[in-house]
């Protein structure tokens, strides 16, 4: 799975040179999986966007994913999170009548 962080300025302005580093927190287990791994510049992706692979994801576990884009960002655009919960393919996200 790879997890990705687009990274701005209180502007929107994207911002570049980071080494941003991504800790990701087994909910199930109780446990860290990933510790302060460097995220990487998006190869693909627009400037400010990073990439970490997480390679070790099962994809029936929840996780929590905390990115530290660095003490030179204020502390409202420093940190980013998210959760990321397993999906059903048998269970439909948007229903039609």
């Amino acid at each position: 799975m790879l997890i990705s962080s687009y990274i701005t300025d209180e502007n929107g302005v994207a911002i570049t040179g980071l080494t941003p580093k991504v800790t990701i927190y087994n909910f199930d287990t109780d446990t860290q999986v990933v510790v302060d791994a460097d995220m990487t510049p998006s190869p693909s992706g627009p400037d400010g966007l990073y990439e970490y692979d997480f390679a070790a994801v099962n994809d029936q576990e929840r996780y929590f994913v905390l990115v530290d884009s660095g003490n030179t960002l204020d502390s409202s655009i420093r940190y980013q999170h998210e959760l990321i919960v397993p999906v059903d393919p048998k269970t439909p996200i948007v229903k039609f009548d």
